[in-house]
């Protein structure tokens, strides 16, 4: 999430939703019965690529990004991992070079996750305790250090819809925040202003049941 230039009236606040990038489930069928977390695969050495490439094409919208929050499956904190690194780093070719944590700071966010549906988990790798054993220290040390914001509360919340969407691909919102008297403030509504990168898709679906997940 970003906000945009403040002026007396009041600012623009921007909200980016991004997807992750190749799940390596996807392309090696033979991991998942070797894997010890087989419902939470990691990213593919292209989605690694894609999810920094991404994020060097975010900052060129010359949007102040310095909130960024993330669902704690392997591959979105991979993704994000990624991201942060290019919208942090100096060089868009050098992803562990000229990193300055300040620009960003990540939060590792339960509500992200799409727990209650058979997209992100499938059945026949799903753990039969329920159990899906996130390890948040070692999440966050995947991040690009400094970043990790852990004074946050975490907020859960159940979604009601189940957005699929290409593997990286983002879609940018803003709304309007409009300043009043003694400090009080309205906010408009979120527009759609683009969706990225263009050869990748977004669509919307209904709820679906999930099979015990």
């Amino acid at each position: 999430m970003e906000s945009g230039v403040t002026n007396p009236d009041g600012f623009h606040q921007n909200l980016i939703v991004m997807r992750h990038g190749h799940r390596l489930d996807n392309f090696d069928e033979s991991w998942e019965k070797k894997a010890e977390r087989p419902w939470d695969p990691p990213l593919t050495e292209k989605g690694c690529d894609t999810a920094f490439a991404v994020g060097s094409q975010l900052k060129k919208l010359s949007l102040p990004i310095h909130r960024i929050f993330v669902s704690p499956f392997l591959r979105c904190v991979q993704t994000a991992s990624n991201v942060v690194a290019a919208l942090c780093s100096a060089d868009d070719n050098e992803p562990a070079e000229g990193i300055d944590p300040s620009r960003v700071k990540v939060s590792i966010e339960f509500g992200l996750c799409e727990v209650l549906n058979n997209y992100a988990i499938r059945p026949k790798v799903a753990p039969t305790n329920g159990d899906l054993g996130f390890n948040l220290s070692e999440l966050e040390a995947l991040l690009p250090a400094g970043t990790v914001d852990q004074t946050l509360d975490r907020v859960y919340q159940e979604g009601t819809e189940v957005f699929r969407v290409g593997y990286c691909a983002y879609s940018h919102a803003a709304r309007r925040i409009q300043f009043g008297k003694n400090k009080s403030f309205t906010a408009g509504s979120f527009q759609l202003l683009d969706i990225g990168p263009h050869e990748c898709s977004i669509c919307f679906e209904a709820p679906q049941k999930s099979d015990g997940i």
